[in-house]
């Protein structure tokens, strides 16, 4: 029997933390699913469940990553290229789901047949198990706040992610998950489906039906290792094609100022967290996009940080630089709260 729901979840040591959203995915309600765990080279064993249980229940497959480039954008495409549902969902190996997830998932894209994508809650929550832990720091994603989803986005304030999202198969056959980014996937993707002008609508009588983990004193593998060169590298070129796609479909320019905000987080990120290595690369790209005050003065704040050894007299000075530089009160509320 053909399936109807194919799930796809790209896995790299993913460990006990795995097994539990394998074993939240077999639990489901709705039972016309495939499961393509796409391994991408893990090396502490967590592929082997999946090859177990292909022997018993033929709807979960285990595919492995055998050319390059190493991701989890390579490892969705071999996913989606392998798959057989008429609808589609991109999950995490570390998350969980409710027994209802699929199901309501189903019956919301078979009553809405005019949209490309549906868009349900989903819950963050902070633990190591199976228990689902919230905190003050908990947010809710796939829910509707009125505001304008692409400057959501371009603002670093998602309104959905693409684990909140079940596809229809047809409507994304054209659009690849881009094996050059290497951070930033999620966000690549979901500005893609708006680009191509995807039709989407929440959800807003569903229930929570995925919960996204975080690790307590720990950080998602792909934030942990984000200032490496060749992440901020792919970060940069992702920068430059959301540029590029915004003025090629011919956007207001609020669009682009509305992006220059995660210009500044990105700044922040190579400032603090890296050695400095792309910092060059980076201001050329804000020449190019905002114009040269703006690199200038980005730039007069990395010669003056980049000589300081002590990091918190580094983050002091530099926040407070760029405070007065720019006037942005994020600075203001980041040098109150941490300095």
């Amino acid at each position: 029997m053909t399936p109807k729901v194919s799930i796809i979840i790209p896995l790299f040591n993913g460990g006990r933390l795995f097994h539990l959203m394998l074993d939240s995915i077999c639990k489901q309600t709705f039972q016309e699913w495939e499961l393509l765990v796409v391994d991408d080279g893990s090396t502490d064993g967590a592929e082997k469940k999946v090859e177990e249980l292909s022997k018993t229940d033929p709807r979960v497959k285990l595919l492995r990553r055998t050319d390059q480039p190493k991701g989890g954008q390579k490892c969705r495409n071999m996913g989606y290229y392998a798959s057989q549902g008429d609808y589609i969902c991109f999950f995490d190996a570390d998350d969980l789901i409710s027994p209802r997830c699929i199901e309501q998932r189903v019956r919301f894209m078979d009553e809405n047949k005019d949209i490309d994508f549906g868009i349900f809650p989903a819950q963050s929550f902070f633990s190591d198990t199976e228990e689902i832990v919230l905190t003050p720091q908990s947010r809710t994603y796939g829910i509707d706040n009125g505001k304008d989803v692409l400057t959501s986005f371009l603002k670093s304030d998602y309104q959905y992610a693409v684990w909140t999202n079940m596809y229809r198969r047809e409507s994304i056959k054209d659009i690849h998950w881009d094996e050059n980014v290497l951070v930033r996937q999620d966000l690549d993707f979901n500005i893609t489906c708006l680009f191509r002008k995807l039709k989407s609508r929440f959800c807003k009588e569903g229930e929570i039906d995925y919960f996204y983990r975080h690790v307590p004193n720990n950080k998602k593998s792909v934030s942990a290792s984000f200032v490496s060169e060749g992440k901020a590298r792919s970060q940069i070129y992702l920068f430059g094609k959301v540029l590029n796609g915004l003025e090629e479909n011919n956007y207001p320019s609020k669009y682009k100022k509305d992006f220059k905000e995660y210009f500044f987080y990105q700044f922040e990120r190579l400032l603090f967290e890296s050695d400095g290595g792309c910092m060059d690369y980076y201001l050329k790209l804000c020449r190019e996009a905002y114009g040269k005050v703006f690199a200038a003065k980005l730039g007069l704040v990395n010669n003056r940080v980049r000589g300081i050894d002590s990091e918190q007299k580094r983050k002091r000075v530099g926040y407070i630089m760029l405070f007065l530089l720019f006037m942005n009160k994020r600075y203001y509320k980041t040098i109150k709260r941490n300095l």
